[in-house]
This record gives structure tokens, sequence and C-alpha cells, in this order.
């Protein structure tokens, strides 16, 4: 019997949901068998004066080479063991295998080799019916009212201004200056001194507005003339040192500029790439129901995961939990600190935010076992082309060499979430098509 044939024993204990205890015991032959395929193995490597390279003496050998020929045996058959037996117990493992003592046990000539490790792994699940799931979608329809907005927002765009002489009106343009009547302190802090004072400025009558209120408060205002204005900066002010504050604003208007909106003629015409106006508005009447559709598409999908994940519950495993609700939380942290949250007010929005995450963060877990078990039962692959294709599409909106995105995926540790991301969106593809829609008007 060839030593590699004869079996481990193999004990798995569960400790917790998706967490079990795992020994594997090499039996001695076999375990004898890795330790002289080592021993070949380094002899083979090595360079003694006097001796040809794998006919060094067993005596001279394991006296000089011993402690390595054991430390590569140990670590041959801590991997080999339990990767096989993992296979064997058919787990799907959540992480990799961490042993249940800090330093393993080295092998010992002649005996029994075994090893116990901690494994986390997905649960076993019976999968939900997930074809045939029944959804709404709007029906696409495109007005003339959006293609007219559609085409005007685009004109506006390309708009200009020029010197008028008549009070200033909705979406115009003002030079002027402003005091506010602000301590100084806050006067000199560089950081929002621009908001406070300013000398022979632009300003915008329109949304979003630099200071709140003014495109409505400076309204017919004309050049040479003074206005005095209270404006009050909101709780959620971008800048902290401003939020909540309230100051008089002393205003002196030096031109006015209105918007000039170019006509819709031949030269835009040319422009875009179309015969006519009819053409045109064809053009962004197609454009719009390709976005309604994709935005409906959407909407069917986030019906469907909603379904599936209806009544899951099961246990996710642990670390993967700790791992995503870590991620989310110093996301939000991010996302806090950007809109210059104060500290006392950032760490007790943080707490509160870690107290409901948690169900979010498992439910991110279940979406992606739940499709990933979908793509195993469905046999839905990736091929390495797809993957490289995604490579290359980020390399060029980055304007780099597909070699640099790749190493910046593999450094980031970005790279293995490509294939997994592909699976599930075709898995999220095989439901949307599969699914019962019922179209209603919107």
């Amino acid at each position: 019997m060839e030593s590699n044939s004869i079996a481990l024993d193999i004990t798995c204990t569960e400790t917790a949901p998706c967490c079990l205890t795992m020994t594997v015991t090499v039996p001695s032959v076999r375990a004898k068998s890795v330790y002289d395929s080592m021993a070949r193995k380094v002899s083979g490597q090595i360079k003694l004066p006097g001796f040809r390279s794998g006919k060094i003496p067993s005596k001279i050998l394991l006296g000089r080479f011993g402690q390595q020929i054991i430390a590569e045996t140990t670590n041959k058959l801590l991997q080999d063991s339990v990767a096989e037996a993992v296979k064997e117990k058919g787990l799907h493992l959540a992480g990799q295998p961490v042993l249940a003592d800090e330093a393993a046990k080295q092998y010992v000539s002649g005996q029994d080799f075994t090893i116990t490790v901690n494994l986390e792994v997905f649960p076993e699940l019976v999968l939900p019916e997930y074809k045939g799931i029944q959804v709404t979608r709007n029906t696409v329809e495109v007005s003339d009212t959006e293609v007219e907005e559609m085409i005007q927002g685009w004109l506006e765009q390309r708009s200009t201004f020029d010197k008028v002489d008549r009070p200033a009106q909705k979406n115009d343009m003002l030079k002027l200056s402003y005091q506010a009547d602000a301590p100084e302190e806050l006067l000199s802090d560089s950081k929002m001194s621009y908001l406070l004072k300013a000398e022979n400025t632009w300003l915008m009558l329109r949304e979003p507005e630099m200071l709140p209120g003014t495109s409505t408060a400076l309204l017919e205002v004309s050049a040479g003339m003074q206005k005095d204005v209270e404006i009050a900066f909101p709780e959620n002010f971008r800048i902290e040192g401003l939020k909540g504050k309230t100051f008089l604003y002393h205003f002196s208007i030096t031109e006015v500029q209105g918007q000039v909106i170019p006509p819709l003629d031949e030269k835009i015409f040319q422009e875009v790439g179309v015969k006519d106006r009819d053409e045109l508005y064809a053009r962004v009447r197609e454009n719009l129901a390709v976005r309604k559709n994709q935005e409906e598409d959407e909407k069917v999908a986030e019906q469907v995961m909603e379904a599936l994940l209806s009544g899951q519950d099961f246990a996710v495993p642990p670390t993967m939990l700790k791992h995503q609700l870590a991620a989310m939380v110093e996301r939000q942290r991010q996302a806090l600190q950007r809109s210059k949250v104060a500290e006392e007010e950032l760490k007790a929005q943080i707490a509160a935010y870690e107290s409901e995450a948690e169900q979010q963060a498992a439910n991110i877990i279940r979406r992606g076992i739940l499709l990933q078990q979908i793509a195993r039962q469905e046999k839905i692959t990736i091929t390495q082309a797809e993957v490289a294709r995604v490579i290359g599409m980020l390399a060029q909106r980055e304007g780099i060499t597909q070699e640099v995105a790749f190493r910046q995926l593999r450094d980031n540790g970005q790279l293995d979430s490509i294939p997994v991301n592909l699976v599930e969106s075709k898995v999220i593809d095989l439901l949307t098509k599969a699914a019962l829609v019922t179209e209603v008007k919107a």
C-alpha cells in the first residue's frame, strides 16, 4: 500500500456557529514518507565539497541539516493534511486555518503527526426558491417636458454672461464686495474669511449658494447699490466655525451680468452630430429612455435581492462580520470627518452607528453567501479574460497601464474581489431574468 493512500484520522467539533476545531492525525507511515521526501529534497539542494548533489551520506545530512528537514516536514504535513481534511469533509472555509496552539507541534520520526486547527466556515444552507420571484417594474415613458428640460439644462451649462443695465434676476452673476459684522477671530481665520469678507468678487444668484439665502435676498439689486442682509448659516453648514451663526452682511454691488443661453441652431446641431432639431430631440428621448430603463432594472434587482434575503437570519462567520463592520464604521467615520463634524459629535454618531450597523453588516455577508451558493448550484463561473477586462477598464479610467492597475489592486488587497463581484453580478442577472415581472404605470 502506498503511504499517501493511508487515510487521515479527522475529527471536527463545532465550537460556535460557523466555527470548528479540527484535529487531523497523519499515520506514522505516511508521515515518514513525507519526511523521507523532504530529506531527499534538501539533499538535492545543498552542495558539500566532496559529495555529489543528492548523494550526501545520511549521517552527515541529518547531522548538519536535520532541523531544517524536520521544519520542512512539519510545514508540509501541516499544509497538506489540513487541505486534504477540509476537502474530505466538504468544508467551505471563510478564512485561513489558525493553529489551536501558537507553536505547531513538530514532526517526530516514527510517530503519528497530529495537528489541531480552528476554522471558520460558511454555513450549510438550504437555498430558498430563487427563480420566479415576483417583482414590479414601472413602464418607462419619456415626456416632451423631460426632453425639453434636458436640452434646456444642457444649453444652460454652455451659457455665457454679459453685462446688463437692469436689476438682478435669478441666475445672474453679481460683481460685488461684502463684509460681515463678525468677530475678528473669524474674519482672520483663513478657512472661513472668504465667506465673511471679499472685495470685487463674483456671486451667482442660483443654487447651490455660496452664502445661504443670497440667491433670493439679492434679487432686484442694481449696479451702484448697497444692501444689508442678515445671513444665517445652518447647523449642518460645511464650515464648523460658522454652523448655526447669524451675521449682518453689508453688500456693495459693482456690476450685474445676465446669463446668455445659446440658441438651438445649426452650430449646436453640428457640434452634437445631428442634422436638425427633430433628430436632436429623438436622440435625447432615446438617451433618457435608456437611463430610465437602467434605473428600473436596478430597482428590479433590488426587489429580487430583498425577496431573496427575506427571512434569512443564518449565522455568519464571526471574523468576516468583524471585518465588514469595521470597514463600514471606518467609511462612516471618514464621511463625518469630510463633513467637518466636531470630534465629540463624531464619537457620539459613530457609537450610535455601530449599534445599528452590525445587522447591516451581517446582511451584506448573507447576501454574498447566498449569491455564491447559487453560483455553485447554477455552475456560474468567470474567466481570466473577464477579470482582465475589468482591470483594463480600470486602467483606462485612471490613465495608467494595465500592469500598473494590476499591481495597485494586488497591493491594496482588492484583486480577489474582482472575480467575486463578477460572479455575483452574473447571479443577480440570472435572478432578474428569471423573475416574474409585472409592468405597472408609474
